[in-house]
């Protein structure tokens, strides 16, 4: 709905990480069934050009996607998030509204992205919520997750796990809380990012899908239909870190189980746009994730490169994770 002003006024129901959310800009996912009564967050689309916000930036780092900069300020009026050429937003203090500033000529979907991605764990990470850098699927009754830098394969692992039966948790951000003892990770929006070539030879995709954004060559799957999704949150099993090796000298899969304190520092590592926080909100995490490292629940696990290696690294991630077949 546009108002007399041009101004979209029409507000969706979505669901982005366990946060109902009350949206004026659309995103690229389904919307939530029954709307919702009442939300833990509500996005507003405000006219350019954006208020200064004129306080003290607390992180800055360069956008994968985009090739340009994001930053972060804090200060006594919110959180202001910025990233070039998309839009700035931001979050009042209260963590339940956030404002959206599109740059000029700005893309739909990247600030769509912004608002999933970046905001929204952000969001909970205030909440004391960790939100690990994972992809996460459920095997035979076992969530297993998988966490790694850009370029490790964590969509890939998912994507042969998903071909065999695998229940999609998450792709990309998995945010964790504790209940009854144990770590739980909760369902993420039902979409994948891919490269083309991950669609066609893990998935079997021979359609083309549509681009993540303009200009990149990564690839969007909603997952609705042909795929069963976890819709509850789930106790993670085991969180395999990944390390991807050149298979002209990697032939097969080793996985080792690390001690607790070497897999604390290895999931912190993990914990999806950490330098937004300050040390006292950093410090909240720490319980979630320390919980999470006990246990030999956090393993390496190293694999060789290429498709063609895909049934033996499905093999020994069930026959590792002692998944039920």
């Amino acid at each position: 709905m546009i108002s007399d002003a041009g101004v979209v006024t029409l507000y969706r129901p979505y669901v982005v990480h366990g946060l109902r959310v009350r949206s004026q800009l659309e995103l690229p996912i389904p919307e939530a069934v029954g709307g919702l009564e009442e939300p833990d967050l509500t996005v507003h689309l405000q006219p350019a050009p954006k208020p200064e916000h004129g306080e003290r930036m607390v992180a800055w780092a360069p956008c994968e996607i985009h090739g340009v900069d994001t930053t972060v300020h804090r200060g006594d009026s919110g959180t202001w998030i910025w990233q070039r050429s998309v839009a700035t937003c931001h979050v009042h203090p209260d963590l339940r509204v956030v404002d959206i500033y599109p740059e000029e000529g700005a893309d739909l979907e990247a600030m769509a992205l912004l608002a999933m991605g970046p905001v929204c764990t952000y969001i909970l990470l205030r909440m004391g919520v960790p939100v690990l850098h994972a992809t996460a699927v459920l095997v035979g009754g076992r969530a297993l997750a998988f966490a790694g830098s850009q370029g490790q394969g964590k969509s890939t692992i998912a994507s042969f796990l998903l071909a065999r039966g695998g229940r999609l948790l998450t792709d990309d951000s998995l945010p964790l809380r504790q209940a009854h003892g144990r770590v739980l990770g909760a369902p993420g929006v039902p979409m994948m990012k891919l490269w083309p070539e991950t669609a066609r030879h893990a998935l079997g995709l021979s359609a083309e899908l549509p681009h993540l954004l303009c200009g990149y060559e990564k690839r969007r799957l909603l997952l609705t239909d042909r795929w069963e999704l976890v819709d509850r949150a789930v106790p993670i099993d085991v969180v395999y870190l990944l390390r991807r090796c050149d298979a002209s000298t990697c032939h097969n899969v080793q996985v080792s189980v690390l001690p607790p304190q070497e897999a604390f520092t290895e999931i912190l590592r993990h914990v999806a746009n950490r330098a937004y926080l300050l040390p006292a909100e950093e410090a909240r995490l720490v319980p979630t994730l320390a919980a999470l490292s006990s246990h030999g629940r956090v393993r390496r696990l190293t694999y060789p490169s290429g498709f063609e290696h895909a049934d033996l690294v499905y093999r020994s991630i069930v026959n590792d994770a002692e998944v039920e077949r």
